[in-house]
């Protein structure tokens, strides 16, 4: 199977951005991130669904296709690929969905971050803890962090979706031929970038 790759985007430059602020400093950078299926189911029915808590505004989040997840993937491939080729700016749906190798200029900066994986919440609130005691974090910023920490989870609304239904799109996403190449060519940079394994795909593919 060959995919085209989705690689180029330039966002604003947080690093230097903060090193401007004060170059004296060493800023210690943490790139959060989420298994590139999982993102993307996530957003997908907190967006898509036609009884979705954004009402009309899912329309144009998800280009017009509601629950159908083939159709809202070859609209963003097609409109990335404009992006890309600076036919077309992000629009709030593409931020949404965009890989995430796309922010914080990750394409020239990803060295200078330490990268932590949410999939697994018990390691990773064991890492964010040991970072809060390295850096000697007094017990009021650390409830502060705790509290924005749990609100993110909690805003996972693909989270509240049922098991069966999360796997049912789940194995739609991996089954299709045209959809997994579409997929993969958009996020294949997320996997290798925040070392995530790559999808094993049956054979037939």
């Amino acid at each position: 199977m060959t995919v085209s790759r989705f690689k180029d985007h330039d966002k604003p430059q947080l690093v230097q951005t903060l090193r401007n602020i004060n170059p004296r400093q060493y800023w210690s950078m943490y790139a959060v991130s989420i298994h590139p299926i999982e993102r993307f189911l996530d957003n997908f029915f907190k967006y898509c669904p036609r009884d979705s808590l954004m009402g009309n505004h899912s329309k144009i989040i998800c280009y017009g296709c509601w629950d159908d997840m083939g159709c809202l993937i070859d609209k963003l491939y097609d409109q990335f690929w404009k992006v890309i080729k600076k036919k077309d700016k992000l629009t709030i749906g593409d931020y949404i969905f965009a890989p995430y190798s796309w922010r914080c200029n990750f394409k020239y900066n990803l060295k200078d971050y330490i990268k932590l994986n949410v999939s697994n919440e018990n390691i990773f609130f064991d890492e964010i803890d040991k970072i809060l005691k390295r850096y000697r974090i007094d017990k009021n910023r650390k409830k502060l962090i705790g509290n924005y920490i749990n609100d993110m989870f909690d805003n996972r609304t693909g989270r509240m979706v049922s098991n069966d239904l999360r796997l049912v799109y789940d194995s739609e996403l991996q089954r299709k031929q045209n959809v997994v190449e579409k997929f993969l060519s958009i996020y294949y940079y997320d996997y290798v970038n925040f070392n995530f394994e790559l999808p094993k795909f049956p054979t037939s593919l």
